[in-house]
C-alpha cells in the first residue's frame, strides 16, 4: 500500500470502490487509505510504511499517526497481487506509474474487478492522470455497470470491442484473463513484459504490452498481439482524469491542470488517434468520481488493424 501511495498520500482508484464507511466524515477512499497507514505506522512505530501526508480523520485520535519521507525512484514488482510500481522524480513532480501484470482480482470469484489486464495507471505530482473508470452503480441499468468494469474503460487494448474477462452476471466472471510476466528488468533503464490469454479463444491471440523507461520521465508502452490469427480491428485507450485539460499539439496530446502541462502522450504505429468524451453508443469517456455518480471524462483513443509483427507504441513523457 506504501508503495502505491503518492506523493499527496493518494493512490490510483483500480476495481470497484462503493466507499463504505462505519462513519460519516471518514473522507475520500484516498484519503482513509494514509489514515491507515499513519495509524498503523504509529502503533507498529514503522515510520517506513508512513505516508508522506495524511488528513486526520477518528482512528488517528485513537491510534495516532506518524508521517514519513517521499518514496524513492525505482521499480518494485508485486508478483502474488499482480503490480509492477514505478516511481520517478522528474521536473513536472513526482511520476508514479502503475503496471497490472497479475491475476484478475483475488481468489475464485474476483467479485470487484475490471477486465482492466495489462492496463497502467499514472499520477504526476499527486495528480491523477490516466485513471480507472470507477464503480457506478452494482446492477446498473442499459449496461453502465458492465461498461464501468468492461475492457474499452480500462487503459488498455480491446480486440473488436470485446472485454479480456467475460462478465456472469453481478459480481460473477464466467471467463477470466490470465496475465502472466514474461520478462523483466530492474536498474535505470527498467522494463516489464507481460501477456494474458483473454482473446485466445476467440481470436488465437495473446495482449503482449511492454512498458519500459526509455529516458528521464519518458516512458513506453508498447502493444503487440502474439499468437496465429488473422487481421483485427484493436481499441487502446486512455482515459483523463476529467478536470484536466487536453489538447493536441505535436502529434500528440499534452495534458495540463490549469496550464501547467503534467503528460504529453504520443503513438507511434499503425493505429489512428482521437479524442472523445461522455458517448452514449458506443459508451466511451465516462468516469464515476463516486457511487452512483458518473461523468464526462476525456478519453484518449487509438485504433486500426494489427496482426502479428505489427506494434504499437505510445510515447508517455512527464518531463515537465
Amino acid at each position: 500500500m506504501r508503495s502505491l501511495l503518492d506523493t499527496r498520500g493518494g493512490l490510483p482508484r483500480i476495481g470497484d470502490d462503493d466507499e463504505g464507511t462505519l462513519f460519516q466524515g471518514e473522507g475520500t477512499s484516498q484519503e482513509r487509505i494514509g489514515s491507515v497507514l499513519a495509524a498503523l505506522a504509529a502503533l507498529r512505530q514503522k515510520p517506513e510504511i508512513a505516508p508522506i501526508a495524511v488528513r486526520p480523520q477518528m482512528r488517528q485520535a485513537l491510534f495516532g499517526a506518524l508521517t514519513g519521507a517521499a518514496a524513492p525512484s525505482g521499480v518494485r514488482h508485486f508478483p502474488k497481487g499482480g503490480y509492477t510500481v514505478a516511481r520517478e522524480h522528474t521536473a513536472a513532480g513526482e511520476a508514479l506509474l502503475v503496471f497490472d501484470d497479475g491475476p484478475l482480482g483475488y481468489l475464485s470469484i474476483a467479485a470487484h474487478v475490471h477486465a482492466d489486464a495489462l492496463s497502467v495507471w499514472l499520477h504526476v505530482d499527486g495528480r491523477p492522470v490516466l485513471i480507472d473508470a470507477g464503480t457506478l452503480l452494482y446492477h446498473a441499468s442499459d449496461g453502465w455497470w458492465d461498461h464501468f468494469r468492461g475492457t474499452a474503460a480500462q487503459n488498455t487494448l480491446s480486440i473488436d470491442g470485446r472485454d479480456s474477462s467475460q462478465v456472469a452476471g453481478p459480481f460473477n466472471w464466467s471467463a477470466k484473463a490470465q496475465a502472466r510476466v514474461v520478462g523483466q528488468n530492474d536498474g535505470e533503464g527498467w522494463w516489464v513484459e507481460a501477456e494474458h490469454d483473454g482473446y485466445v479463444a476467440d481470436y488465437g491471440y495473446r495482449h503482449r504490452r511492454r512498458v519500459e523507461r526509455r529516458a528521464a520521465g519518458i516512458f513506453h508502452v508498447i502493444d503487440s498481439l502474439v499468437g496465429v490469427g488473422g487481421v483485427e480491428r484493436v481499441e487502446v485507450g486512455f482515459l483523463i482524469a476529467p478536470e484536466l485539460e487536453v489538447a493536441t499539439a505535436a502529434g500528440g496530446w499534452v495534458v495540463q491542470d490549469r496550464g501547467r502541462r503534467l503528460l504529453y502522450l504520443r503513438h507511434e504505429g499503425p493505429l489512428k488517434g482521437w479524442l472523445e468524451r461522455g458517448l452514449e453508443t458506443p459508451k466511451r469517456g465516462w468516469y464515476s468520481p463516486s457511487f452512483g455518480l458518473r461523468q464526462p471524462a476525456p478519453r484518449i483513443c487509438f485504433a486500426g488493424k494489427m496482426w502479428p509483427g505489427v506494434s504499437a507504441t505510445f510515447i508517455l513523457s512527464v518531463r515537465g
